[in-house]
């Protein structure tokens, strides 16, 4: 998985999410956010984590701070940046 860039992994991991392989899985939904985030998708790595949540995936807790973590980033990026 390494070697594919990260647009090619999300078509991975959201094809996978399709088909409910590791929908219960945190990891999964933090990976795909983490390629996401790189790409600068933000919105799109929010509903990702948000969707995890809503599937009660665990440890939920992960989630929740990469939510956290995600919502304080995108308050900076306007505040400084009015992006």
């Amino acid at each position: 998985m390494k070697n594919l860039e990260p647009r090619d992994r999300v078509s991975f991991f959201k094809q996978s999410m399709e088909y409910g392989v590791g929908a219960t899985s945190s990891a999964l939904y933090l990976a795909c956010a983490d390629d996401l985030e790189a790409l600068e998708e933000y919105p799109q790595a929010v509903q990702v984590l948000k969707n995890g949540i809503n599937q009660k995936a665990q440890p939920i807790e992960y989630l929740e701070d990469a939510l956290r973590y995600l919502d304080m980033l995108s308050v900076f990026t306007v505040h400084y940046f009015g992006i």
